[in-house]
């Protein structure tokens, strides 16, 4: 579950480099949170590839995160993107160390 606070506390800061540094490398993200609008599933398999990503979006919109529900390996939430909602559920699988092998975001 701290992984996943400290994730949403990044997005929140719209810090991509602390989001990166929650993840194992290899790993796999994948988030399909924008589905509804018609945009592509984002994936990422390095921590390298995670940063990109988040430096992509917080370079194209203002971001923010409201948790709805948190529990030990998922969480709902909002994210607002330069102003528009998105409600989503995340699912994380953790390495021993609690760092996130793998995080599935989709539209709720």
């Amino acid at each position: 579950m701290k992984a996943l606070l400290e994730y949403a506390l990044a997005l929140d800061g719209q810090d991509a480099q602390a989001i990166a540094d929650l993840f194992a490398d290899p790993c796999y993200f994948s988030d399909g949170a924008l589905r509804r609008t018609g945009a592509p599933d984002m994936e990422a398999r390095t921590p390298g590839e995670v940063a990109r990503v988040f430096t992509g979006i917080f370079n194209q919109y203002d971001a923010s995160v409201t948790i709805k529900q948190m529990l030990p390996h998922a969480m709902t939430y909002t994210v607002t993107l330069s102003g528009e909602d998105y409600p989503c559920v995340g699912c994380a699988t953790l390495d021993p160390m609690g760092l996130i092998e793998e995080y599935i975001i989709r539209p709720l």
